[in-house]
């Protein structure tokens, strides 16, 4: 199994819980109605493959100020972290690679390079 998960680097949660409630918004202050939100806040994205055998290396992606493109998906998480754990901890023809739908898992470096090198690829 292998994933990555984003986290913010400030203490809120998610969208769904910065909403603000009263019973009457003409008396709400001002810099609580109008307070500005970062669009797309700070956030690291990790990395990691684990299976019963081993965990890889893990991989923290600190700059994050755009999705994971094909490019970085396949240099950084495929080549350098995933390949090096399957080889050194399973058997390449026990392996079924399956991403997620994310359109960095199926840009056609990264579909070209799991053909050639992992045996099941959905």
């Amino acid at each position: 199994m292998d994933d990555e998960k984003y986290f913010l680097l400030q203490d809120k949660s998610g969208p769904t819980n910065r909403g603000l409630y009263t019973s009457d918004k003409r008396t709400t202050p001002s810099q609580i109605k109008f307070k500005r939100a970062q669009k797309f806040e700070p956030k690291i994205l990790v990395w990691i493959a684990i299976s019963e055998n081993g965990i890889s290396k893990s991989f923290v992606f600190a700059k994050q100020k755009q999705a994971v493109n094909p490019i970085t998906y396949l240099d950084n998480y495929i080549v350098a972290r995933l390949m090096p754990f399957i080889t050194s901890h399973q058997k390449k023809e026990n392996v079924l690679f399956w991403p997620d739908l994310a359109s960095s898992h199926y840009g056609h470096n990264v579909v070209q390079y799991l053909d050639e090198y992992i045996c099941s690829f959905i």
